[in-house]
């Protein structure tokens, strides 16, 4: 939940840190239930007084809901994806201190287990491209149930209490922390980390600060997506394989893996048509289930007029 920049931003900045920090993690830990009690109230106070997260979900909404919803039902949906929001951080909170074994037993079902075998099987290393939806976390600790090195490319997170938790799960569970912005080098660390047949998980639904994307059609709008893991794949040989680690009844989740996406290196600048059916897996879960999908920036935007263009 980040908000642009400036003397009043600052401000209130420290008193979300301060909020997450002492409110949502420390009392979240002794007195859940108080939480719990009061997250109607924080769930309300956030969307009427945060006007980037009411503007950006309200405008998303326009497009996830159709051009039909009404201004009760797009204000509604956002007050939702407010609330998933706070069970995230609720859920990720109490889980401090797990072990994998925990984690993987909050995973109902996991569905698509033969595409995975299938992108395993072709070329060195394996390229999974989610999106930010249900519990990121779990997800990363059933890819660690079968792997023995597995990378995640982050951008920090602007709440440094969330961050420092974040970066002690992913020791816990063995995950190698990849800081996107490092620029350049990263990407050749990762290229040879796949070169020793080992897992890249990469967010595919927003493009992150340094990073080339592409608008796409999306939701009835276009986003922009990464080119990242496409180029990646181009140059590594590896497959990229959509996994996404979805909501049942919070905290418990299930976990959809789709179809591989091979990348074709001979295309240029980049495989077209990869990127396409990268995006179009994307799509098809947050049509789905679009309250899942916690994107408080602005991502949806209006399709670009092929006649302004020709002209």
């Amino acid at each position: 939940m980040t908000e642009p920049n400036g003397p009043a931003t600052g401000v209130r900045k420290r008193l979300a840190d301060i909020f997450v920090q002492h409110g949502l993690f420390f009392f979240g830990r002794r007195i859940p239930f108080l939480i719990k009690l009061i997250k109607p109230f924080l769930v309300w106070v956030s969307f009427v007084f945060s006007r980037y997260l009411r503007r950006n979900l309200v405008a998303n909404a326009a497009y996830l809901l159709g051009p039909e919803s009404t201004p009760f039902e797009r204000a509604s949906f956002s007050r939702r994806v407010i609330t998933r929001h706070f069970q995230f951080l609720q859920d990720f909170n109490r889980m401090q201190g797990w072990s994998r074994e925990d984690y993987l037993g909050l995973i109902d079902s996991v569905s698509g287990t033969e595409h995975y075998d299938q992108a395993r099987g072709h070329g060195q290393g394996l390229i999974v491209v989610t999106a930010h939806m249900g519990s990121y976390e779990v997800g990363l600790a059933e890819i660690m149930d079968h792997e023995s090195e597995v990378h995640v490319v982050y951008m920090p997170n602007d709440q440094e209490p969330f961050e420092r938790l974040r970066s002690n799960f992913r020791r816990r569970v063995g995950v190698v922390e990849n800081d996107a912005s490092q620029g350049l080098g990263l990407w050749f660390q990762l290229r040879d980390a796949l070169a020793r047949n080992a897992v890249v998980v990469i967010q595919g639904d927003r493009v992150m600060p340094g990073q080339s994307g592409r608008l796409v059609p999306f939701c009835g709008g276009q986003l922009e997506i990464p080119l990242g893991p496409v180029k990646l794949a181009a140059a590594s040989g590896a497959a990229i394989l959509p996994i996404f680690c979805l909501y049942s009844a919070p905290p418990r989740v299930r976990i959809e893996i789709g179809t591989p996406i091979i990348v074709s290196p001979e295309k240029r600048p980049f495989d077209e048509a990869a990127l396409h059916a990268l995006s179009g897996s994307i799509e098809e879960v947050v049509s789905k289930h679009p309250d899942q999908w916690l994107a408080a920036h602005s991502a949806l935007i209006q399709p670009v007029d092929q006649r302004s263009r020709s002209l």
